[in-house]
């Protein structure tokens, strides 16, 4: 990648300045060595950390670096109920009851006692901590690739930039 513009003058008077300058000693800006534009204090100002790069140690601005995210492997631990099936079995009781009481007598007496089924049905499972049985909770570890955060690097070598 090329440097932007005439190298040997400042962007903002036309002072005539070294070319690996990013300060121009008459009007006193800074500005990025890469596009080269005005770098106030208050912008995020880079530098690049690599010292095999042309840019390494000189002012970058925002623009003349890229984020670039950081994944890596993480282990997520999922509980697992030991006797699971029951609270399908509270859903499907409660289904039967309701549609057995609603042939006898009105939909709406189907309904509070479908109701009133799986509200038993969790008050169950509640007592029980969650288990119908006295089995223990079986945890999962799921291994799942995640982006763990992310660091600014220089756009010309795409090596880690550190912040001024």
């Amino acid at each position: 990648m090329r440097r932007i513009g005439d190298e040997t003058k400042c962007p903002a008077c036309g002072w005539r300045i070294d070319a690996e300058a990013y300060h121009c000693p008459k009007c006193l800006i800074y500005f990025c060595y890469k596009c080269r534009k005005r770098v106030t204090k208050s912008a995020n100002q880079f530098q690049c950390a690599n010292q095999a790069c042309e840019c390494y140690g000189k002012l970058l601005c925002a623009a003349c670096t890229v984020t670039i995210p950081e994944f890596d492997d993480v282990t997520k631990t999922y509980s697992m109920p030991g006797a699971s099936g029951f609270g399908c079995f509270a859903y499907v009781a409660a289904a039967i009851i309701g549609i057995i009481v609603w042939c006898y007598f009105s939909f709406f007496a189907g309904v509070f006692a479908a109701i009133v089924t799986v509200v038993v049905g969790a008050v169950v499972i509640a007592k029980n901590g969650g288990h119908f049985t006295d089995q223990p909770t079986q945890d999962r570890n799921i291994v799942v690739r995640e982006q763990v955060g992310e660091h600014r690097c220089c756009i010309q070598c795409k090596k880690p930039a550190e912040v001024i």
